[in-house]
């Protein structure tokens, strides 16, 4: 990405993008349009702050290292190298990782050192090389101009990469718009574009995403040659997921919008289960009963017919309980007296 500053008095005014930029086409994000105007901030540090007396100073940058190290100094001296701890940028190169690493561990010898490169940059690059062999993005952003479908998983795209996003409404806004499928249990603006938003509860993803590759499978929505040529274990994922049937994943405010977004040709390929499916969905509704299951088909049979027992049974009750009162004899009317009282006081 590139910027044209605008600077006047020597001091910048204004940014603006590049429209023959290939990826961001001169959109710019928050920190690009706004993140300038901390330069000319009245308040921005341009020296070292130091507090005497209680109160913070302007001082030299030798002055601030020299009261840092000898703060640093006591309180090893005092208490030990567990006093320190370390929390870390993402952004430096292996270099400057491997020279820090020394400086905490070996030189002042405590362990206390994390950082953004655990908690985000390394589950990143770390995923994609074991799914796809690279740390790197595997396909490429003009894939947005060519493609039918958009699968979003726990991904709040229009919030977290919003020049991204922007790329992805030209899209949405076109003649041939895909499809957008949003996992996501929150409705976050990416949600809300979605053609259909699955909101399953935290800790099911790994059971619907296990139930949609069930469905691929076994109605061959593969690319055999491809997984042959380029993948491994994928007779150990197949052994995990057949035998698994996707029976109920759609909670009350997906299911009461899903028959305004529903298409026999799209969803009857997706959820091929019939009517006994959306049967049990109404049934798990009005049982309050919203969760998602993936269990072998031989117990939706025995989850059905456990469910009407118990329906057959509430009713039961309530017919019973009805007759019981409606045989009680009313007050105020004969016998209605307790033993051992006239009638009268």
């Amino acid at each position: 990405m590139r910027l044209d500053i605008a600077v006047k008095g020597g001091r910048i005014v204004g940014v603006r993008g590049r429209a023959l930029d290939r990826v961001n086409r001169g959109r710019l994000g928050p920190k690009g349009l706004f993140g300038w105007q901390a330069n000319n901030a009245p308040d921005r540090l341009t020296r070292p702050l130091i507090r005497r007396n209680g109160a913070l100073v302007e001082t030299d940058w030798e002055t601030a290292m020299g009261a840092v190290v000898e703060r640093s100094k006591d309180l090893l001296g005092r208490f030990g190298p567990l006093t320190f701890g370390f929390y870390t940028t993402g952004q430096f190169f292996i270099e400057d990782f491997y020279t820090q690493c020394m400086m905490v561990r070996a030189g002042i010898g405590s362990p206390h050192m994390d950082g953004n490169t655990r908690l985000c940059t390394a589950t990143a690059a770390t995923s994609p090389k074991e799914t796809f062999g690279s740390d790197g993005q595997p396909g490429s952003f003009t894939d947005i101009e060519h493609c039918d479908t958009l699968f979003h998983v726990g991904h709040n795209l229009a919030e977290n990469q919003t020049v991204f996003w922007m790329r992805v409404l030209d899209r949405l806004r076109g003649e041939d718009p895909p499809r957008v499928l949003v996992v996501d249990p929150r409705p976050t603006p990416t949600a809300r574009e979605a053609t259909v938003h699955l909101s399953p509860r935290p800790g099911t993803n790994i059971p619907l995403m296990n139930a949609l590759q069930q469905q691929l499978i076994a109605n061959g929505w593969i690319d055999t040659a491809y997984i042959d040529a380029h993948t491994i274990h994928f007779d150990k994922l197949r052994d995990v997921v057949m035998p698994m049937l996707l029976i109920l994943g759609i909670w009350r405010h997906i299911y009461e919008g899903f028959p305004l977004k529903y298409d026999p040709a799209y969803w009857g390929a997706v959820f091929p289960l019939g009517m006994y499916t959306a049967c049990t969905v109404r049934l798990a509704h009005a049982l309050r009963l919203p969760f998602l299951l993936v269990i072998p088909q031989f117990f939706i049979y025995v989850a059905l017919a456990a469910w009407l027992l118990v329906i057959l049974g509430f009713v039961r009750s309530l017919v019973s309980s009805a007759a019981e009162h409606a045989d009680l004899p009313q007050a105020g009317t004969a016998g209605s007296a307790a033993p051992g009282r006239t009638g009268g006081t």
